[in-house]
């Protein structure tokens, strides 16, 4: 028996007929004629049926005026929900694009601004955050031709994977290298459903890479970070959305690129930022997040404490628990002061100083340096008016290292001072060319330290007097006398950038000529407190005296330490019963950066 074969109508929800002109709406269907509202939806500057773009890809819609910009609205019989619009061309191409996505009341629920984007595009897809919206305004910001044949609007009912994972921004990611000094410019971005950008970067050629923001479509652009970028190194970071609105700049340095691979992320949620192998060397240009956060322990008796800092913020530790950069010593934490010889603790030096008048202290005030002599050639030591070139020259035409091994004695010197006030310590090497000036190559206020150095092979005592001559001032700020190979003068001057802090000082005296003679002398530490103000004037700081006959060395230590504040002058100065007594004394400093 044959059977009646029957076809049966399948009806939409409105009673429509479903069919290939009017398929059954799936989650992930696009946009089909049917589903554009025809009394609203305008093809605006365009020439050519609007329907078109949904039902035929081989019909072009085209604006070929210098209209800018153009424009055409696509307007929907129910709002739909989407994360994506696909725009292509047939036989033309278009650049510059922004796409309005509106609600019912006409207010733009998103902007998806390409508009500044020049690339000519055949076909692009322009992703955005999941998104309801019942109307598209597109718009093309150029005086260029453009013919458009299709657009591809997926509908979805649920939460789209790259709302999760994100999406990648196109207009601020490339693979195309740069030429030398070029910079390129990525496209605004909409943050506004993002919380974190995540930038990845590689290029053989080192340059500069920023970040910016700015508030509105049309609002200055600020920059939040800004890095240098060393050729060869393949880098992330990782960026809140500080601003409404993103791009990246990066500007090559002064070579060609061969390999430019720039990456930008949106990320709705927070990611783990980039991390770092332990044994790698962490440099300032990585990554960081900032963490404040409070360090609790467990003590002994099992209770819990906070830890706590210093008053100069450092991390309070255990005496038995000293840092392993201590264990060479042979009293690794008894023993500071060692550690500060050593140049262990950061900001902190050790200075000693001595200085001789031999044969010299005088019944005048007498500086204790090396020209206070049994000639009386100078009792006083006198500082540069102002920052002055020396002049180095020997009273010996042995002293000669000018060529090397020239003369028999000293060959060069090294030089220590301050150019400023303001400025901390330096030190330069002059050769010597015997009883001929040789100028430093450094200014000084004031030289308090000179000695003899090795010249190659070549290593001798001086033979002559060595002395640093001021320029102008013609003043002698520093003499290394015969034979005694370094200065021994007990004067030191302190930069406005340090404070010094005097654990201690001595006075030594006794009489060559008249052993069996009782002789005294009074000795007194001096200080000029604003040496940049006026060199000459000293305050007393502390006295003392000495006789030839019992005790004639006097050693006076400072509980706490004597604290002298830069800029300073520090010196000491005697006056004795009878003239030509042999005098030595010295300090020594603990200099502390500001």
């Amino acid at each position: 028996m044959s059977k009646e074969l029957k076809f049966v109508k399948i009806l939409d929800k409105d009673s429509n007929v479903i069919d290939s002109n009017n398929p059954l709406s799936t989650n992930g269907d696009s946009i089909y004629e049917k589903d554009i509202d025809q009394t609203i939806s305008s093809s605006g500057t365009f020439e050519g049926d609007i329907n078109s773009l949904f039902n035929d890809y081989g019909v072009e819609i085209s604006d070929i005026t210098a209209t800018n910009p153009k424009t055409y609205t696509i307007r929907f019989t129910r709002p739909i929900t989407s994360n994506k619009i696909g725009i292509g061309s047939l036989t033309g191409n278009f650049s510059n694009v922004k796409i309005s996505l509106k609600d019912l009341t006409g207010t733009a629920r998103q902007i998806i601004d390409d508009s500044d984007n020049s690339t000519k595009y055949t076909s692009n897809l322009y992703e955005f955050t999941i998104q309801s919206f019942i109307e598209v305004v597109v718009e093309f910001y150029t005086t260029d031709a453009v013919k458009i044949s299709g657009m591809f609007i997926p509908k979805t009912q649920a939460i789209s994977i790259s709302s999760i994972d994100g999406i990648i921004s196109t207009k601020n990611s490339t693979l195309t290298p740069l030429t030398a000094s070029s910079v390129f410019t990525g496209g605004m971005e909409d943050t506004k459903n993002y919380g974190m950008l995540q930038v990845a970067l590689y290029t053989d050629e080192a340059g500069t890479f920023e970040i910016q923001f700015r508030s509105t479509p049309t609002s200055t652009w600020r920059t939040g970070d800004t890095y240098t970028v060393a050729a060869g190194e393949d880098k992330v970071w990782s960026f809140q959305a500080s601003r409404r609105f993103m791009r990246i700049v990066y500007t090559n340095g002064g070579t060609n690129q061969g390999v430019f691979d720039l990456q930008t992320i949106l990320k709705p949620v927070y990611v783990k930022p980039s991390s770092h192998p332990i044994g790698e060397v962490v440099k300032a240009n990585d990554d960081a997040e900032l963490v404040k956060a409070q360090i609790t322990g467990e003590r002994p008796d099992a209770d819990f404490g906070n830890v706590s800092i210093t008053n100069g913020n450092n991390l309070k530790t255990s005496l038995e628990e000293y840092d392993p950069v201590f264990t060479s010593d042979p009293f690794p934490v008894r023993d500071p002061i060692l550690s500060i010889s050593r140049g262990l603790l950061t900001g902190i030096k050790h200075v000693n100083k001595f200085g001789a008048a031999i044969n010299g202290l005088q019944i005048l005030p007498t500086d204790i340096w090396d020209r206070s002599d049994s000639s009386a050639t100078q009792r006083l030591w006198i500082a540069p008016t102002q920052t002055r070139l020396h002049t180095i020259q020997s009273s010996s035409s042995l002293d000669d290292g000018t060529p090397e091994a020239a003369g028999a004695g000293a060959q060069a010197v090294r030089v220590w001072g301050l150019i400023s006030w303001d400025s901390s310590e330096v030190s330069e090497d002059v050769i010597l060319n015997g009883t001929g000036s040789v100028n430093t190559s450094n200014s000084y206020v004031i030289i308090y330290r000179m000695k003899i150095i090795s010249v190659g092979s070549t290593y001798n005592l001086n033979l002559g007097n060595i002395t640093a001559v001021a320029a102008v001032d013609s003043t002698i700020t520093a003499q290394i006398s015969i034979a005694q190979g370094q200065t021994l003068m007990a004067i030191y001057g302190i930069p406005s950038t340090k404070k010094a802090y005097m654990p201690n000082f001595y006075f030594n005296l006794h009489d060559n000529a008249n052993p069996g003679t009782p002789a005294e002398a009074d000795f007194r530490i001096l200080v000029n407190e604003n040496p940049d103000l006026n060199e000459t004037v000293f305050l007393i700081k502390h006295s003392g005296g000495v006789i030839t006959s019992g005790n004639s060395n006097l050693e006076q230590p400072f509980i706490p330490y004597k604290e002298i504040e830069g800029p300073a002058i520090i010196k000491i100065q005697g006056t004795s019963s009878s003239a030509d007594l042999y005098a030595s004394a010295g300090f020594d400093l603990i200099l502390v950066d500001n």
